[in-house]
């Protein structure tokens, strides 16, 4: 018997989780339809949950076939063909093997009678949360066309943001690396020349030159144990960085430096604002909405304050009493939700706060790569004027006692 965590809905339609062991998902989603429930979600649960997540990030699906894959069943949706062909079509034309299985497993649970948003939420390597809500909402008022045209859009939006923060931060990435390449081979290839020319001399050396001859030995003699070092401090970082105590520790340090922490604000908001006003404006209620939404934010403090906000909700309080009550988000930004909860346009000026927050995101990351730019030129060109003005002091000295 295997162990499943599922989310279900009751004949009254509130949201049921537990745990229970079946044969496998489709003994599990039979045992809980005869109860009576309406299963939504059902995942196994994994002895290495750590191992388990890994795995699922490295098996995950790239965002652009997710866009594909969105575009191609809403388009052939619109043009009604039905469902499930629809998803076998596209399982056929799929070059990748994950998206064509998990497509096929899902038309298999669909023609035994599953929900849609339950068959997707049965792969979740491939479909994330975000979709199977949406989809979920879409299902009773018959708009799968539409929503998932929507989340084809939505997707290609974050991507298209999160490429263009990309390509900013390559250039001085790039410029920071090349600078560490030339001065570790200045160091290690060509300061034992000058040493050799050094030590033919009966002058004493300066002191700046005796450091930077002493550094590049060292890290000459010790390269092999340096370079496991680094790899050993990167998968150690990695490591770390999964553990909730320390991601916590370090989002927090992050979050504390003016330029990045600010940036990391407005990449959370972004993201919070774009993924609430399409879950609303596709049908899904807020109380559902708002874990979703809370989710993608990439910040826990964030997660925590919109997860907050939604048990204050479900006790009466309204969207902007609860989250401005975490102090989370700016003034501005409370005062757009407050006039979008009094107009019932909430989700149209969601998406427009959204689009103003990829702006300026843009605009800040572009500050930022300026200023790393000139400080990265600075720094190398200061540490290799060091070193050639370390290794000129003793020739002058000789030029002098000729």
């Amino acid at each position: 018997m295997r162990s499943f965590a599922y989310v279900a809905r009751d004949d009254r339609g509130e949201r049921v989780k537990g745990l229970l062991e079946a044969i496998d998902q489709d003994a599990l989603i039979e045992s809980l339809t005869r109860r009576g429930y309406t299963v939504t979600s059902v995942l196994e649960r994994s002895e290495t949950p750590g191992y388990s997540a890994a795995l699922n990030w490295l098996l995950k699906v790239d965002r652009r076939e997710l866009i594909d894959l969105y575009l191609s069943i809403g388009t052939m949706l619109k043009s009604g063909i039905p469902l499930t062909v629809s998803l076998i079509d596209v399982a056929a034309s799929s070059d990748n093997p994950r998206v064509a299985s998990a497509l096929t497993a899902v038309s298999r649970r669909i023609e035994a009678g599953s929900t849609l948003s339950a068959a997707l939420r049965s792969q979740p390597i491939v479909f994330p949360s975000l979709a199977c809500d949406l989809i979920e909402a879409a299902e009773s008022i018959g708009r799968l066309d539409e929503v998932f045209l929507r989340l084809a859009s939505y997707a290609d939006r974050d991507m298209q943001t999160m490429d263009q923060i990309k390509s900013a931060l390559q250039y001085p990435a790039f410029v920071f690396a090349a600078a560490v390449a030339v001065v570790v081979a200045t160091l290690v290839f060509v300061l034992p020349n000058f040493a050799a020319v050094f030590g033919r001399m009966d002058a004493e050396l300066p002191l700046p030159t005796r450091v930077i001859l002493q550094a590049g030995d060292w890290i000459h003699t010790y390269m092999n144990a340096l370079l496991l070092g680094v790899a050993g401090l990167g998968i150690t970082t990695l490591w770390l960085s999964g553990k909730e105590a320390v991601a916590a520790r370090l989002e927090d340090a992050r979050m504390k430096i003016p330029a990045v922490g600010r940036l990391e604000r407005h990449l959370a908001i972004g993201r919070f604002a774009r993924t609430l006003g399409l879950l609303l404006s596709g049908g899904v209620p807020i109380l559902q909405a708002l874990p979703t939404s809370a989710r993608v934010t990439g910040n826990r403090r964030m997660r925590a304050a919109i997860e907050a906000a939604a048990e204050s909700i479900r006790q009466g309080s309204t969207l902007t009493e609860s989250l401005a009550a975490s102090g989370q988000f700016p003034r501005p930004v409370m005062r757009i939700i407050e006039v979008g909860e009094k107009t019932s346009r909430l989700d149209d000026l969601l998406q427009t706060l959204s689009d103003q927050f990829d702006r300026q995101i843009l605009y800040k990351v572009k500050r930022l790569t300026t200023f790393l730019e000139v400080t990265m030129i600075i720094g190398v060109g200061g540490l290799v004027a060091l070193i050639a003005f370390a290794l000129l002091m003793p020739m002058a000295a000789v030029l002098d006692l000729l």
